[in-house]
């Protein structure tokens, strides 16, 4: 894969914001991490302290592995690039986003069978595609903040807030008993 002009630019003008956010989504586009490790490589000697001291969260067991969870430890990159939260991405995306495939396979192969379509699997879907819209929403939302932050930008801090409490609200809004 190639670098894009984007991430070149970020990185030759020291935005070390945009340098780590765009690092982050890439991970989301290519869960095997080899766009993620050519973009380190590439940012490593031009941006001073590009990776941080770990801030000692510990990690989830792999049975406690999610996409939810995922997109928890994406956005707490943005927030403590560090060697331990990177090393730890490089078993969770490729693992998780393999067990979303799987799941994919699945539901393609029961969506063939007509016996096994019906109401409760359209509700399933929806409810499915309305958390994954939130926390997409949300983790926006909280890159937004942090670039706020980074920037000292009032109000882009105070919007990336609003984006995040509303992906959380989306997520979480329960809409089954319609």
């Amino acid at each position: 894969m190639a670098i894009d002009n984007f991430f070149k630019e970020s990185v030759k003008s020291g935005n070390r914001t945009k340098v780590v956010v765009s690092m982050k989504d890439s991970i989301l586009l290519d869960p095997t991490l080899k766009l993620f490790d050519e973009k380190l490589q590439f940012a490593m000697g031009k941006i001073p302290n590009l990776i941080e001291e770990h801030d000692g969260e510990t990690f989830k067991s792999e049975d406690e592995w999610t996409e939810k969870y995922l997109y928890d430890v994406l956005a707490d990159l943005t927030f403590n690039f560090s060697q331990e939260r990177i090393d730890f991405l490089h078993q969770l995306a490729p693992t998780v986003k393999k067990g979303e495939e799987t799941v994919n396979k699945k539901n393609t192969k029961s969506q063939k069978n007509p016996s096994s379509r019906g109401v409760r699997h359209k509700e399933n879907s929806k409810q499915d595609t309305q958390k994954i819209a939130g926390t997409v929403t949300a983790v926006a939302g909280a890159i937004t903040t942090a670039a706020g932050l980074a920037t000292a930008h009032t109000a882009l801090t105070i919007s990336g807030a609003c984006v995040t409490i509303a992906g959380v609200a989306i997520a979480l809004v329960d809409n089954s008993k319609e």
